[in-house]
């Protein structure tokens, strides 16, 4: 209930594109979480991968966004909302790796 509480939060203030992005910090918190709790790492193979699709979703977002922003100015990030979606993601990823 308090990831989906902190999801509504964020997406009342964030575009789709960012959203995406901060939600693909799962994949690599979950890795991250579970080499610190449970000692089982990854190979240096699965960390390239990891690090790659998030890289390459970000730079897809980017690219989006700076096409449709067309100009315009724009209001920046609201930290708040980042905030919430991080948080998000850690409780979830924590929770996950415990279970």
């Amino acid at each position: 209930a308090l990831g989906d509480f902190l999801e509504m939060l964020s997406m009342a203030k964030l575009s789709g594109g960012v959203y995406q992005v901060l939600l693909q910090t799962k994949l690599l918190t979950t890795a991250l979480l579970c080499w610190w709790l449970k000692g089982s790492g990854q190979t240096s193979l699965q960390w390239h991968v990891l690090l790659l699709m998030f890289v390459a979703t970000s730079c897809f977002v980017i690219v989006d966004e700076g096409s449709s922003a067309s100009g315009a100015a724009s209001g920046g990030l609201p930290l708040g909302a980042i905030l919430c979606v991080l948080l998000k993601v850690g409780v979830s990823c924590y929770c996950a790796v415990l279970s």
